[in-house]
């Protein structure tokens, strides 16, 4: 079983264009012996606003729209829901307007280790609580909002010098932002390491009883940067309690599709 969770640039707003593009998605998906399987858009924080559908409108790439619309590369792109809401929630907006119906905060690497990287440690929570508020007030009445977590960018023990109990409190303070700006759900995203995402996983439970996507993200040999494949990470994620599970990042469709055909075959989860 699977999500497709699928994205197109502002720019792709014909509706047509993209129904089509999803039902040649989801015709290969089921050739290739993947399955669609429904999703419920209440189970993501209660919400009433759609029926049974097998697949969500996703917002997509958030980085590559803040440079093409004039962010330099040296600044803190997560710092921009507070200095540039406009352009944070312009994004936003326009990816509703091509038809996305879940978006993700602007806080990819809203933790405080990637924070520190710019002397904003200290702001965490309020960066965070600036992003998810500038993405509700843009979604409205016609988008969720997912607070959006990514890796600290070291490693954890025992390859790195960061404790496990010292990751899921940074986790911790993203989530306390995002919670304080409110979300309706939440989405990890391009992991390598399973314990960090389970560390993140258990800042977010200690916080918040929302849905919990969490994606991995593999190399060309279909494997994280650890060596860990789909079928094992699989079912170790699923334990965590999860909603879904995903793989996103670093490889293209094919690279995908296999990751996800590996972990239909050991876990329930979508």
């Amino acid at each position: 079983k699977c999500i497709v969770l699928c994205w197109f640039p502002p720019e792709m707003k014909t509706l047509g264009f993209m129904v089509a593009i999803i039902i040649a998605g989801a015709m290969l998906l089921t050739l290739w012996g993947a399955i669609l399987v429904a999703v419920t858009r209440p189970g993501v924080g209660g919400d009433t606003r759609a029926s049974e559908v097998p697949y969500f409108f996703t917002a997509g790439a958030f980085g590559t729209m803040l440079y093409a619309r004039g962010a330099f590369l040296n600044v803190c792109y997560d710092e921009l829901s507070v200095l540039r809401p406009d352009l944070v929630g312009d994004i936003h907006r326009d990816y509703v307007r091509a038809g996305a119906e879940l978006v993700e905060t602007n806080t990819f690497g809203a933790n405080p280790v990637k924070l520190a990287h710019y002397g904003l440690a200290d702001d965490t929570e309020r960066i965070n609580a600036a992003a998810s508020r500038v993405a509700r007030v843009a979604a409205g009445d016609r988008a969720l909002v997912l607070g959006a977590i990514g890796p600290l960018g070291v490693r954890m023990e025992p390859f790195g010098a960061l404790g496990l109990d010292e990751a899921e409190a940074a986790f911790g303070r993203q989530v306390a932002g995002l919670v304080e700006g409110g979300v309706d759900g939440w989405i990890i995203e391009t992991f390598s390491d399973v314990s960090e995402l389970a560390a993140a996983v258990r800042a977010i439970q200690a916080r918040s009883a929302l849905p919990i996507i969490a994606q991995m993200t593999v190399g060309i040999d279909g494997r994280t940067a650890y060596g860990t494949e789909p079928a094992a990470f699989g079912p170790e994620i699923a334990a965590l309690g999860v909603a879904a599970i995903g793989v996103n990042c670093s490889v293209g469709p094919h690279g995908v599709l296999e990751a996800i055909e590996q972990l239909a075959r050991v876990v329930e989860l979508p």
